[in-house]
């Protein structure tokens, strides 16, 4: 469970607790408006294999950073990560 485990890591090493995990969905898409980013959203149970997300291989990579507000560039105090997958 990604809040519990959220909770325990932020006690461990002393970070603020995420307010809400999340996974990034869609990236980059700021062309599209909240009306056309939920009505994709709802259609990917519509292209998945028996509706669900196929089981996918351990990352090949991943890349992670700190951002903290008020340095150039950083709009929030965060920590994230990417993970690079293999593509066929």
């Amino acid at each position: 469970d990604l809040s519990r485990t959220n909770e325990s890591l932020s006690q461990k090493y002393g970070t603020e607790l995420i307010p809400l995990i999340h996974a990034t969905a869609i990236y980059g898409m700021e062309h599209l408006s909240e009306k056309d980013a939920i009505e994709r959203m709802s259609k990917i149970k519509q292209v998945l294999p028996n509706g669900e997300w196929p089981v996918m291989d351990p990352p090949i990579a991943i890349k992670q950073d700190l951002a903290q507000e008020g340095l150039p560039g950083q709009v929030c105090s965060i920590s994230w990560a990417e993970l690079t997958l293999k593509t066929n």
